[in-house]
């Protein structure tokens, strides 16, 4: 049910999106300016809850503090991310990602999740409506008695609501190969990860 409601969130909001976007308006929601901040909070599974407080350290890298929440489960942690390639233009880049959450409550039990990260290669299209389309490549590993790892492939956009807010919406499949995971492998109800998300860039 739930994969459902993220399908259908994420088809409108590439209908959408174009008609809120704003000329000339681009806040970047993985970007923050150099020496300026961004908050974001998101939702969606298998993390119901993500906070992040990012500083852009140059045009092209930041660094975010994030914590997690579920209602029995805490995570903290970090995401950096930096661009690998962008075109003279600015119509396209390339970049990496790389979130690590640690799991305080359960890092002593072998049989529970300790220790996760989901990095991901992330191109990024931007759109003459001001919209962000970006592809991924990427893999989860999640580390509970043994480490396990998922391969994932997804897709995002993003759109500015105004000068300093940006919605952004991702979908990812976690596979084993070619094939969907298996539920009683994976570490949510379905092989997904989606999330909805604002940043706010001060």
């Amino acid at each position: 049910m739930r994969g459902c409601i993220a399908f259908l969130l994420h088809v409108l909001l590439v209908l959408h999106c174009p008609l809120l976007g704003a000329k000339g308006l681009v806040p970047d929601q993985h970007f923050p300016e150099a020496g300026r901040l961004a908050v974001s909070g998101s939702t969606g599974a298998p993390f119901e809850g993500i906070g992040e407080l990012a500083i852009g350290i140059t045009e092209h890298f930041a660094i975010g503090f994030i914590t997690s929440a579920s209602p029995t489960i805490e995570a903290f942690g970090f995401r950096i991310r930096g661009v690998l390639y962008e075109n003279e233009d600015n119509t396209f880049k390339l970049f990496a990602r790389f979130p690590f959450l640690y799991y305080p409550q359960t890092s002593m039990r072998s049989d529970a999740l300790r220790y996760l990260t989901h990095p991901v290669l992330t191109g990024e299209w931007m759109l003459t409506s001001d919209v962000r389309m970006q592809a991924y490549v990427g893999c989860v590993a999640a580390q509970r008695d043994v480490l396990t790892i998922w391969n994932t492939l997804g897709s995002g956009i993003a759109c500015p609501l105004q000068r300093r807010v940006v919605l952004h919406a991702e979908v990812h499949a976690v596979l084993r190969g070619f094939q969907f995971a298996s539920n009683d492998s994976w570490i949510g109800e379905l092989p997904i990860v989606y999330s909805l998300a604002f940043t706010y860039n001060f």
